[in-house]
C-alpha cells in the first residue's frame, strides 16, 4: 500500500506528497551539442557510425547526456568538460576500427558524462536507454494514476536513478497543462512526490529531491 502524503505550502492533507513554493527557476540549458552530421562524414569512424544505426542511436544519446552534464557543470569547469569530450573524440572514439570498438567505446563514455556527483559522492546517474526512460515514464504515470492524478506525463527529460536505491527515480516532466514539474518515484516503498514550482532544473536539485522525497530503503 503507497504510503504518501500531499503537502500542500507545508499542510499535510493525505494521498500524495505535492511540494509548492512561491518561485520556478528555470536554469537554461547551453546549446545543444552538435551530433555528427552524416552528411558530412569524411573518416572511416564517422561513416561507420552513419551505416550502423546502433551506433547512430548511441551517439544521438550521448549527445543528449553531454549536453545535460555541460548544463550541470559549474561555470569554472565547462571549459574543461568541453575540452574532455573533444580529446575523448579525436583520441579514444576516432581510433576505433570496428563496429564493437565503437560501441564499447560510447558505452562508456555515455557512462561517464551520465554520473551525477554531488561533493565526492556518485549520487545518481542519468537513465539514457530509450526504452528504459518509456518504462520509467510509464511507471511514474501509472503510480500518478492510482493516487488519483490523471493528467498524462509528457514530454520527460533528465530522467535519473539513485545510486544508493536504484529504484528510486527523478525526473522532470510536463504534467497536463503544467509545464515542467519535478516528480520522483519509487515504487518498493511507495514514495511518490510532484513538486510544481521552486526548483532548479539541473541533475544535482533533481537527486537531491529524489534523495529526500523517494529515498527507497
Amino acid at each position: 500500500m503507497k504510503q504518501t502524503s500531499f503537502a500542500h505550502l507545508g499542510v499535510t492533507v493525505g494521498a500524495l506528497l505535492l511540494v509548492e513554493a512561491a518561485f520556478w527557476v528555470a536554469v537554461p540549458n547551453p546549446a545543444l551539442a552538435a551530433g555528427l552530421d552524416c552528411t558530412k562524414a569524411a573518416s572511416n569512424v564517422e561513416n561507420m557510425i552513419c551505416a550502423t544505426p546502433a551506433l547512430s542511436t548511441l551517439d544521438d544519446t550521448l549527445n543528449r547526456v553531454y549536453d545535460w552534464a555541460l548544463a550541470d557543470a559549474y561555470a569554472a569547469d565547462k571549459g574543461r568538460l568541453s575540452a574532455d569530450q573533444k580529446n575523448w573524440i579525436t583520441q579514444t572514439r576516432n581510433v576505433c576500427t570496428s563496429v564493437d570498438c565503437l560501441t564499447d567505446t560510447y558505452d562508456g563514455r555515455i557512462e561517464e558524462l551520465a554520473t551525477i556527483r554531488i561533493g565526492e559522492e556518485r549520487a545518481a546517474s542519468y537513465v539514457s536507454n530509450p526504452a528504459d526512460i518509456a518504462r520509467i515514464t510509464k511507471e511514474m504515470q501509472k503510480a500518478l494514476s492510482e493516487v488519483g492524478i490523471s493528467q498524462p506525463l509528457s514530454g520527460c527529460s533528465h530522467i535519473l536513478s539513485l545510486t544508493s536505491h536504484s529504484s528510486s527515480y527523478g525526473a522532470f516532466c510536463d504534467l497536463g497543462n503544467q509545464k515542467k514539474v519535478e516528480i520522483c518515484e519509487e515504487s518498493m516503498f511507495g514514495n511518490l512526490a510532484v513538486n510544481f514550482y521552486g526548483f532548479e532544473v539541473s541533475g544535482r536539485s533533481l537527486t537531491a529531491f529524489t534523495q529526500a522525497a523517494c529515498p527507497g530503503g
